[in-house]
């Protein structure tokens, strides 16, 4: 599973193809950590052979910008949704950042792997919590940029596919499919990478794509 193509997590199927999977900021046993926002952001659940199977835009319910309200409890701050009047009003301080994921109320300053999608795929980088939520990127927690956990090979089977949308609107979207099965959606194939940020926009034909010039 990836949004805004960072992978963030994974699960298997029954035999009649149903699965379910759980996220959350603070997880349990069942879930699996989710630090990235994913409201306003393309979700794509690929198969094993890294074929997109399904994909959607998640709706942009945002409220509020984040508010940082203090904890008498353990004496930190909590990153709550509210206006910044009402949040300024309570006490809380405004950070600044768009929403609260990556949590930019707790930074101890220590360094976590921020996922940053550019036109190359996602970038890692070691940052805070903070730095990352000022970016815009996704929080993969502790850990390692070598290898680059943020982006997932595709098998060599499987290549950037350029085809009309699903939903009737004529745009052209990106998955990553074989090359069989992008012929038979009617759609071009342009080689392997990352469909984050989406090539296939700004050409109906998705012809500019071309990995280089025909001879004349």
């Amino acid at each position: 599973m990836k949004v805004a193509g960072v992978p963030i997590g994974s699960f298997t199927s029954n035999a009649g193809g149903n699965g379910r999977a759980r996220f959350s900021t603070a997880p349990s046993v069942a879930d699996q950590p989710l630090g990235v926002d994913p409201r306003g952001q393309r979700l794509v659940v690929s198969d094993d052979q890294g074929e997109d199977e399904l994909d959607g835009d998640i709706p942009d319910d945002s409220a509020s910008p984040c508010c940082c309200m203090a904890n008498s409890e353990d004496g930190g701050e909590d990153g709550t949704e509210e206006p910044p009047g009402v949040c300024q009003d309570d006490g809380g301080t405004v950070p600044g950042a768009p929403s609260c994921l990556p949590d930019p109320c707790n930074d101890d300053g220590a360094e976590t792997r921020c996922c940053r999608p550019d036109s190359e795929g996602a970038q890692c980088e070691l940052t805070t919590a903070a730095e990352c939520n000022d970016e815009g990127g996704a929080d993969l927690g502790a850990g390692s940029c070598d290898p680059n956990p943020c982006v997932s090979t595709p098998p060599p089977s499987v290549t950037r596919c350029c085809k009309t949308d699903d939903d009737g609107a004529g745009e052209q979207e990106c998955e990553d499919l074989t090359a069989a099965h992008c012929a038979d959606e009617g759609g071009k194939d342009i080689g392997p990478g990352s469909c984050e940020p989406n090539p296939c926009t700004g050409s109906p034909s998705g012809a500019f794509l071309d990995a280089s010039p025909s001879p004349l």
